[in-house]
């Protein structure tokens, strides 16, 4: 039996998907490498429009007031983040 800093040590599975199994050992990131954080959603209704944009954005009071339960972002009126902001 391995031990706990054996296990540590190690970065291949002992079990894979056979499309993996040849791959080599896992890498180690961090989580900032591979992702972008954005800070909290703060832009007020003059920021965003129901007209044109890129990314939508649902604001914070129309999660407890306007949107349904069971929100599916094709049934429902969400509108855009002004490009410039983008």
């Amino acid at each position: 039996m391995r031990s706990k800093s054996d296990k540590k040590k190690s970065l291949v599975p002992r079990l894979r998907f056979p499309e993996f199994r040849e791959a080599g050992a896992w890498g180690v990131k961090r989580l900032g490498e591979i992702y972008r954080f954005k800070p909290t959603n703060s832009w007020s209704r003059d920021q965003l429009n129901y007209d044109s944009g890129t990314i939508k954005n649902i604001h914070y009071g129309d999660i407890h007031k306007e949107l349904n339960r069971t929100f599916r972002i094709d049934d429902e009126v969400v509108p855009y983040v002004n490009d410039t902001l983008v």
